[in-house]
């Protein structure tokens, strides 16, 4: 039952992700009704589907026995994962080329690594530690380097220490 809920999970989670990467593709037209219509659907997408994934996220600790104090930390990198994705998308808005949208790797990326890391996670055996541990410290490394790379850029052009990519 919990197997087959967390198979739609996915399944809604991934059709959430095209539909927000399609609307990061669409911010740029010079229409200015449509252009906001995509950032806000872009927007609610992210969210929703940071929302299904927070749900994967619970049941893959669930089911694998994660300590509390783990299962707190990994909740603590998910919500500031998802804060750097949004802040990313409105980092995009009224980039007209596509150099200078840099941003567009966050909301890409990390959905895509959060979600293959709970997959790994539920469907992986209890005793294969080795490769679990393994995947988790890649895929919450690359997340936590991207969300960090991102603050630090971003800092760095609002202090003009680097030009912008408008």
């Amino acid at each position: 039952m919990t197997t087959g809920l967390f198979i739609v999970l996915l399944i809604l989670a991934v059709l959430l992700w095209a539909a927000a990467v399609g609307n990061l593709a669409t911010m740029h037209h010079k229409d200015a009704c449509g252009r906001g219509m995509a950032e806000s659907f872009a927007v609610l997408a992210t969210g929703a589907l940071w929302l299904l994934m927070a749900l994967m996220l619970l049941m893959a600790c669930l089911r694998q026995g994660v300590e509390p104090a783990a299962a707190c930390v990994l909740a603590a990198l998910h919500v500031l994962s998802g804060i750097s994705t949004i802040a990313a998308i409105f980092l995009i808005q009224g980039r007209a080329t596509w150099i200078a949208r840099w941003p567009f790797a966050y909301p890409a990326v990390i959905p895509l690594l959060l979600m293959a890391w709970c997959t790994q996670s539920y469907f992986a055996a209890p005793k294969v530690q080795v490769l679990n541990g393994v995947v988790s410290a890649t895929a919450w490394g690359m997340i936590v380097a991207m969300s960090f790379a991102f603050a630090a850029r971003t800092a760095a052009v609002r202090i003009r220490l680097l030009p912008s990519a408008n």
